[in-house]
């Protein structure tokens, strides 16, 4: 996500179930048309009780200091049930000490009926205060069909760099974990690294 999968990094929560890979996928880099423009296709041939797969990629970067993606595969129907589909959209901007990210993953199972979506919205926005001195905020809130309440998660960081020496520190909060109203969560945590 754009705010750094935090979700992942501090909490136990169930993410969407990633697309299935295949040792006979193929990936095409596609001439650029358009300048800034990336666009990638890749393709997975059937197999035993799965069908053919096709996910494609574009990225803009024709703007500068700003980056727009957009992303859609599938992991193919099976025998008992159709395939899932994962769309992703991504933008970004930095302009001058402020830089900034947005993306909604959008996860559908079960054909064009989605009898199971799930969707993860973020952001991110980050302030470099000094050549040594960052700060930074990012949310994310995950949405499940079926669910009443939706999990929201938000972290605030700060990281300070001096030679090789780099420290951060960053508060995070979870609410509705569970799908339980009220429910919070609240983690610290201090890094410390070096480089030689």
């Amino acid at each position: 996500t754009a705010a750094g999968d935090i979700w992942n990094n501090t909490f136990t929560y169930t993410a969407p179930t990633s697309a299935i890979g295949d040792e006979k996928t193929l990936l095409w880099a596609l001439p650029s048309f358009v300048d800034g423009l990336d666009t990638k296709v890749s393709y997975t041939g059937a197999r035993a009780g799965r069908d053919s797969e096709i996910s494609y990629a574009l990225t803009y970067t024709g703007i500068e200091g700003a980056s727009i993606s957009y992303g859609f595969g599938n992991t193919g129907g099976v025998d008992s049930s159709e395939g899932s589909d994962v769309t992703v959209m991504k933008a970004s901007f930095a302009f001058g000490p402020v830089s900034a990210a947005m993306s909604i993953n959008d996860y559908g199972k079960g054909g064009q009926g989605n009898t199971s979506a799930q969707e993860q919205s973020s952001y991110k926005v980050s302030y470099s205060v000094s050549d040594d001195l960052s700060i930074s905020y990012g949310s994310e809130t995950h949405e499940t069909t079926g669910q009443s309440f939706d999990e929201e998660f938000s972290q605030i960081s700060v990281a300070y760099t001096t030679g090789g020496l780099t420290i951060s520190a960053s508060q995070t909060e979870a609410e509705n974990m569970n799908d339980t109203s009220g429910t919070e969560q609240s983690l610290w945590n201090l890094g410390l690294s070096f480089a030689f």
